[in-house]
């Protein structure tokens, strides 16, 4: 009898030794699963005046209205950080840095509050990177930044530092500079914008500037660019012409010498 009922008993200890080994699996399991939970997005807005970061252990982030670097803060971004700008939202900066050094395998997002799983992004649905004449260049500096469905960058007399950025999907140009900006950098790409390139306006570069922007074109989307102060007529003596007709005629105004013939169209 005992002969029989010594391998039950045996049956029994190994699996109730199996019950406590799967909960303890399970325990592990649940260990492991719960820091990586999502958790909420920080909203951010309004003016920076003290020196501020945005850390990837807070991340994400949402631009709910415009936010403005301002008084010589800096704002640090770091690595494999996530902002999500909501509709017409802008990250400028008027008077201080913006430090965003991503990298190759944990770069920097900006992109669209929509650009999620099951969202519809599309360009244009957040509003610029602008960098205004405030901007301390020397100190301002992005890489490995993905700019993705708002209006792509706006420099204004800034000369930051732009290294290996993406910029995809925007509706305006990747990047668009007036000229008395001087941005550098290397390694950049743009695709799926408006204007693959760095849209300059026509017009006088009466400074010293210099375009060392390398991985995106420059474009010129119509007019002239005049090295100098352009030519201006005041006025033409005489002012009518009768079609075939030679004549000789004044010209007064600046930065006229030289000029030779007049054309009409």
């Amino acid at each position: 009898m005992n002969m029989q009922q010594q391998p039950r008993h045996e049956t029994k200890r190994l699996l109730h030794q199996v019950a406590l080994r799967c909960v303890g699996f399970f325990a592990v399991v649940l260990f492991w699963i719960a820091p990586v939970v999502a958790q909420a997005a920080v909203s951010v807005s309004g003016p920076i005046t003290t020196n501020t970061v945005w850390s990837v252990a807070q991340a994400p982030y949402t631009g709910t209205a415009d936010v403005a670097i301002q008084s010589g803060a800096v704002l640090t971004i770091e690595p494999g950080v996530l902002v999500q700008f909501n509709l017409g939202t802008n990250l400028t900066v008027s008077a201080g840095s913006l430090v965003a050094r991503g990298t190759q395998l944990a770069p920097i997002v900006l992109t669209s509050s929509t650009d999620v799983t099951g969202g519809t992004p599309a360009p244009g649905n957040w509003g610029s990177l602008r960098f205004l004449d405030g901007t301390n260049d020397a100190g301002t500096i992005l890489e490995y930044v993905q700019v993705k469905y708002g209006s792509g960058i706006t420099l204004q007399a800034a000369s930051p530092a732009l290294n290996y950025l993406n910029i995809t999907n925007n509706s305006g140009a990747a990047i668009a500079m007036d000229l008395r900006s001087s941005p550098v950098g290397s390694g950049n790409r743009a695709t799926g914008n408006a204007i693959n390139g760095v849209e300059v306006p026509a017009g006088d570069v009466v400074g010293t500037t210099s375009w060392k922007l390398l991985g995106i074109p420059y474009v010129l989307a119509s007019g002239t660019i005049s090295v100098g102060a352009s030519p201006s007529v005041g006025a033409l003596n005489p002012n009518t012409i009768q079609q075939g007709e030679t004549l000789d005629v004044t010209l007064t105004g600046t930065r006229l010498d030289g000029v030779e013939s007049v054309t009409f169209d």
